[in-house]
């Protein structure tokens, strides 16, 4: 018999929590070579990784435990060069080779035996200094906010930084979507998606032009070290039709809101807070949602502990509208991997870090609503090591067990091995 899930999640408050919501961004930036004494840069970064899984199906006949497991391996490389102080050109590349995986949207080439590689294209713009202090980038690029809740994601876009004086600056975009690279970003680039959570399947049917997306955020810099950012984005799909549909069950035409808060309340206990929004004008539905969280550290003799509780989450009417910002990159669990889409999730981390080593067990708890209707849960733990105190060199094993006390689906058992490598 499954335990009551809230009690649960008051329990595991004092024993475990989430993952970091993103893992796998670049960092060839960071760690960039200088070629000789020129304004030219480069990077490559090697990453691979193994997934398995066991998932049971007790709506079968005789239910019977499947076994599946898939990999990849892929190189990163990154070039800037400025032949200007005004001008920075950037190009950042990936060509993955996986198998065993079902990916909508990738740009993917066949290879004998089920595997497949997939060129991407992350990063190729211009950066321009129109004025002074003023940054201009045109071409592919990631754009991120606040949580991401609202947007992380790239777009062939152009991108404008001004600060307006000492305490404001602002950030405006406008830009196609890129749904080649889109659930690679959802995803954070690890493959295995857990069924069960549907937020990821309405990417499947995007083609490149469908999505248009513009926006701006200004940054309110009076409270530091607070950090308050107001953000708009308007999102535009073309393919809305007036009827629901199989492929479109809802408008995804959307005006979005935000409102980031982060900081310090003391030396040990940070928190960062977004209220947001979604408005779809095709139907006239509102849909608020929110993402909250505290991060308290101690030192001890040997490492650092940390405790980090986080709720998120968006109240979707009962006509089935959903908070559906496309350009996300927020999600919570190392495999279900949670947004503000499903639902309802409160998640809990306890984190130990310790020279080379990182250690994190992690629980999360799904639901419909805020406080019942729970759907699924995830109970994760993981190891980081840093080979020889270099972060440049990471090696990651995670055990995840879907299903461990809510809902009822069978619980469904999760490996997966991971390894990045920066040169």
């Amino acid at each position: 018999m499954k335990i009551a899930p809230v009690s649960l999640f008051l329990l595991l408050a004092f024993l475990s929590g989430p993952a970091l919501s993103k893992q796998c961004p670049s960092r060839l930036p960071e760690k960039m070579h200088q070629v000789g004494e020129k304004e030219l840069y480069w990077g490559l970064e090697f990453r691979m990784a193994h997934f398995f899984s066991w998932d049971k199906d007790l709506s079968a006949p005789v239910p019977e435990t499947t076994f599946s497991h898939n990999g990849f391996g892929a190189l990163r490389g990154a070039v800037e060069y400025a032949p200007a102080p005004w001008l920075n050109f950037r190009l950042e590349t990936e060509l993955k080779v996986r198998n065993g995986v079902e990916n909508c949207n990738a740009w993917t080439v066949g290879l004998p035996k089920k595997f497949e590689m997939i060129p991407q294209l992350r990063n190729l713009y211009a950066q321009i200094e129109p004025w002074e202090e003023a940054e201009l980038r045109i071409g592919r690029q990631n754009i991120a906010w606040g949580t991401q809740a609202l947007v992380d994601n790239f777009f062939d876009a152009v991108s404008l930084r001004q600060p307006l004086g000492e305490k404001l600056s602002i950030e405006v975009f406008g830009g196609v979507f890129a749904p080649e690279l889109t659930r690679e970003a959802l995803g954070c680039g690890y493959e295995m998606y857990y069924e069960n959570r549907k937020a990821w399947k309405r990417l499947c049917s995007i083609d490149y032009g469908d999505v248009i997306m513009a926006g701006a955020s200004l940054r309110i810099k009076n409270f530091k070290p607070h950090q308050i950012w107001l953000s708009h984005i308007t999102q535009w799909d073309r393919r809305d039709v007036d009827e629901p549909t199989v492929a479109q069950p809802e408008p995804l035409t959307t005006m979005f809101g935000s409102l980031y808060v982060s900081g310090p309340i003391s030396g040990e206990l940070g928190y960062e807070l977004e209220a947001l929004a979604g408005y779809k004008p095709g139907n006239s539905a509102l849909i608020p949602g929110y993402v909250a969280g505290l991060e308290y550290t101690l030192d001890l003799p040997r490492g650092h502990l940390s405790f980090l509780p986080k709720v998120a989450g968006a109240f979707s009417d009962d006509e089935g509208n959903h908070f559906t910002s496309l350009g996300e990159g927020f999600d919570l669990g190392s495999r279900a991997r949670y947004g503000l889409y499903d639902g309802h999730v409160k998640s809990m981390t306890l984190r130990y870090k310790w020279w080379a080593y990182r250690f994190d067990v992690a629980y999360h708890w799904h639901s419909v609503k805020f406080a019942d209707d729970d759907l699924d849960d995830e109970l994760e733990a993981g190891v980081t090591m840093f080979w020889n105190n270099d972060s440049r060199y990471q090696f990651l094993a995670v055990y995840s067990l879907m299903n461990v006390f809510a809902g009822d689906l069978a619980p469904s058992h999760g490996f997966r091995l991971v390894a990045r490598i920066i040169f």
